[in-house]
């Protein structure tokens, strides 16, 4: 909510108690199948959502992603999100995102991504919280944006063998570089929902 009192204008968010992704698995390692499996869910809902309104929230990570106390799992920081069809992206804001978990096309192009770049971003982050592992590493940021162009990741079942087969395949159609090879959303979804009750 927003509004104005006086010459004072005030931005009303919703308080959130809870821990940082990145935090939780800096603490504890890889999460359990069933937490992963509803992180995936719950952030490919807010995908969909963002995806319906035609924004792209460009920095997907498990530093933006809290895990609340009361149980929800929400999507945060909102600073890069855009519209794809507006066109006031600067050549600065080519790299802008996180290094581990920018998509190829964002590197590129940066003016022309769509929900896909998330899902991408998406993937990248549950491969790590499912593994301990980023999906792409270097020794530099530029070393690992070459990573995503040019490199396929490590299978993550060599990483957590018993990781649940379907989950697995779904994470690596996300990192796929060609974004035409991505799943949809609704795609994504269908398999979340199949992994993890109501």
């Amino acid at each position: 909510d927003f509004g104005q009192v006086d010459t004072f204008y005030f931005l009303a968010m919703e308080y959130l108690e809870g821990v940082i992704l990145n935090d939780r698995l800096r603490e504890d390692g890889p999460l359990p199948e069933a937490e992963l499996f509803r992180i995936a869910r719950e952030i490919g809902k807010a995908l969909a959502f963002l995806g319906s309104h035609h924004l792209i929230h460009r920095d997907v990570k498990p530093a933006n992603i809290m895990l609340c106390h009361n149980g929800e799992i929400k999507l945060l920081d909102f600073g890069l999100a855009k519209n794809p069809s507006e066109d006031t992206i600067s050549i600065k804001e080519v790299f802008r995102g996180t290094p581990h978990f920018t998509s190829p096309e964002h590197i590129l192009h940066a003016k022309d991504i769509d929900i896909r770049s998330d899902l991408y971003s998406l993937g990248a982050a549950l491969y790590f919280a499912a593994s301990g592992s980023y999906p792409f590493d270097a020794d530099s940021p530029v070393g690992i944006l070459r990573q995503h162009l040019h490199a396929d990741p490590k299978p993550i079942r060599d990483l957590r063998p018993e990781l649940n087969p379907a989950f697995a395949k779904l994470i690596h159609q996300c990192l796929k570089r060609n974004r035409d090879d991505r799943p949809t959303v609704l795609e994504f979804q269908a398999v979340c929902d199949s992994l993890t009750p109501a």
